[in-house]
C-alpha cells in the first residue's frame, strides 16, 4: 500500500452556517465547489408542470 504525500491532501475550508448577503454565499461559492460539502445540501421533491412556448 502507498503512502499518500502531503501535496495530495487538500483542506476543505468550512461552510459558514449563514451568509451575511446573497452577495456574500456567492463569492463563497464561485471558489467552491458543492461536491466537498454534502451536508450542506439537502435532498427536496419537486413538482413541476412544463408549459408550451409560444412564438
Amino acid at each position: 500500500m502507498q503512502e499518500k504525500d502531503a501535496e495530495e491532501y487538500v483542506m476543505i475550508e468550512v461552510c459558514p452556517e449563514e451568509f451575511a448577503s446573497y452577495e456574500e454565499a456567492a463569492e463563497f461559492w464561485d471558489t467552491h465547489d458543492t461536491t466537498d460539502y454534502p451536508d450542506a445540501f439537502q435532498t427536496v421533491d419537486v413538482e413541476t408542470a412544463f408549459r408550451g412556448r409560444y412564438y
